[in-house]
C-alpha cells in the first residue's frame, strides 16, 4: 500500500470491526459487481466503469453513479446536490480496499484478514486530511465518525448477500460482467503463500 490515496497527512479514528461469514475475496468481488450497486444500494452505475492498475498487485475501479432517492439519507444527498457520485475503489494485494467518494471527498479503508476459509474480519475506517487547531480537530473527529458510520452502513447492506457466499469464477456474460472478469484476472494473478 503506497500511501492513502488523496490524503497527504491522514487523520483517522479507531476502526469499526465487523465479522463476515464469507472469505475476504467475496467482499472484494462484491465491489466489482456493478449491478449490485443499483439493486442493494440504490446507486445506478453509469455505463463504462473504468478498470485500471497503477502498480503491481493493484486494481482500481472508477465509476459514476446516480443516487436513487430511496432512503432519507439518499434524499438528503440529492438535496445537497450529490445526485451523481464519482467513486473510485483501489484494491491493494487482495486485503486492502480504499473507497473514495471523489464527489464528496471522503476516504474509507477496508482492511481485511481471513479468520478461516469461510470467514473474515473487516477493519473499516475513514480518513481525512489532518486539520490544525483544537476546534478543527473536534469538527474533523465528528466528520470522520459520521463518515465511518455511513461507510459501515453501506457495507452492512451487503452482509445478507455475502453471508455464506463462496465465490467461484463461473459463467460471466461478455459485455455485462466485464468488470467482474477483470477482478478475477487480477485475483488469480496475486501471489499466494
Amino acid at each position: 500500500f503506497p500511501a492513502l490515496p488523496g490524503v497527504r497527512h491522514p487523520r483517522a479514528l479507531a476502526p469499526s470491526i465487523t465479522h463476515f461469514a464469507c472469505p475476504m475475496h467475496a467482499i472484494g468481488l462484491n465491489g466489482f459487481d456493478v449491478w449490485h450497486y443499483g439493486n442493494v444500494h440504490g446507486r445506478r452505475v453509469k455505463p463504462l466503469p473504468m478498470v485500471h492498475s497503477d502498480a503491481p498487485h493493484h486494481l482500481a475501479l472508477e465509476f459514476q453513479a446516480d443516487v436513487q432517492a430511496q432512503t432519507l439519507y439518499d434524499r438528503l444527498m440529492v438535496t445537497l446536490d450529490y445526485a451523481t457520485l464519482h467513486v473510485k475503489l483501489d484494491y491493494y494485494g487482495g486485503n486492502l480496499i480504499a473507497v473514495r467518494n471523489l464527489s464528496g471527498g471522503y476516504l474509507a479503508l477496508l482492511s481485511m484478514a481471513p479468520v478461516d476459509a469461510e470467514h473474515c474480519v473487516v477493519y473499516l475506517n475513514a480518513f481525512g486530511e489532518a486539520r490544525d487547531g483544537a476546534l478543527a480537530a473536534v469538527w474533523q473527529a465528528i466528520f470522520l465518525a459520521l463518515t465511518r458510520r455511513i461507510a459501515l452502513y453501506f457495507l452492512k447492506a451487503d452482509e445478507p448477500f455475502l453471508t455464506g457466499m463462496r465465490p467461484a469464477e463461473g459463467l460471466l456474460v461478455a459485455g455485462r460482467d466485464d468488470v467482474a472478469r477483470e477482478f478475477w484476472r487480477w485475483w488469480r494473478a496475486l501471489p499466494r503463500p
